[in-house]
C-alpha cells in the first residue's frame, strides 16, 4: 500500500495515509504553526497521531502529498461530505448526490513554495475527471488567508461566511466559504 500513488502533479504524489507515514505525520503536525489555522491543536505526541490517522486520516479519500524530489510526505488533503450542516441538508433536499469539500493542510518547512496550489489543483482535476464530481467545495477561517489565497489561485468562488463554534480550538471561528464547479 505504501507506494499505491492515486494520482500525481508535476512536482507531487497523493496516495493513502498507512501507519507507517505516524512519524513523518507526527513530525509536520506537531508543529505549532500548521493545525491552528486548520482548526485543530498541534499533536502533542506519536500516539496521538497514531489515534488521529486510524479515525480521520486512513480512508479512502484522504491523502498525503509527496514531494517527488525528496520522498518526504509534506501535507495532507482529503475530499469529503461537505461539512455545514445546512448547506449539507440542502444539496440532500436537491438531490445533489457529486459535491464533495476538500480540506488540505501543508508542513511548515514546506510553506510558500507553490505545494498546496499545486497540490489542489491536482485534486481538483482528480475530482473532476477521476471521480465524475460536477462541484467542489471549500473553506478557510477568515484568520488563514493563506488557505484562501490558494483557493483564489485554483478558481474557487465566494459562496458565504458563516461563523461557528470550534470545539478543538476553543473559540468561534468565521469560514469563509467557495466553490469551483467542473
Amino acid at each position: 500500500m505504501k507506494n499505491c500513488i492515486t494520482y500525481e502533479t508535476e512536482r507531487l504524489q497523493f496516495r493513502p495515509w498507512t501507519m507507517e507515514d505516524a512519524e513523518e505525520c507526527f513530525a509536520l503536525a506537531s508543529d505549532e504553526h500548521v493545525g491552528p489555522p486548520c482548526g485543530w491543536l498541534p499533536h502533542i505526541c506519536l500516539d496521538e497521531t497514531k489515534s488521529i490517522m486510524e479515525r480521520l486520516l486512513i480512508n479512502d479519500h484522504t491523502f498525503c502529498i509527496i514531494e517527488k524530489a525528496s520522498g518526504k510526505i509534506i501535507g495532507n488533503i482529503g475530499i469529503d461530505d461537505v461539512h455545514d450542516s445546512e448547506m449539507l441538508a440542502k444539496l440532500k433536499e436537491e438531490g445533489i448526490e457529486s459535491e464533495k469539500e476538500i480540506g488540505f493542510w501543508v508542513g511548515y518547512p514546506y510553506w510558500n513554495q507553490g505545494y498546496m496550489t499545486e497540490a489542489v489543483k491536482g485534486t481538483i482535476d482528480y475530482c473532476f475527471n477521476e471521480l465524475g464530481l460536477t462541484k467542489i467545495r471549500c473553506g478557510n477561517f477568515s484568520d488563514n488567508p493563506a488557505s484562501g489565497r490558494v483557493q483564489e489561485k485554483c478558481n474557487f468562488q465566494y459562496e458565504y461566511t458563516r461563523t461557528e463554534f470550534s470545539q478543538q480550538l476553543g473559540r468561534e471561528v468565521e469560514i469563509i466559504q467557495r466553490s469551483i464547479t467542473k
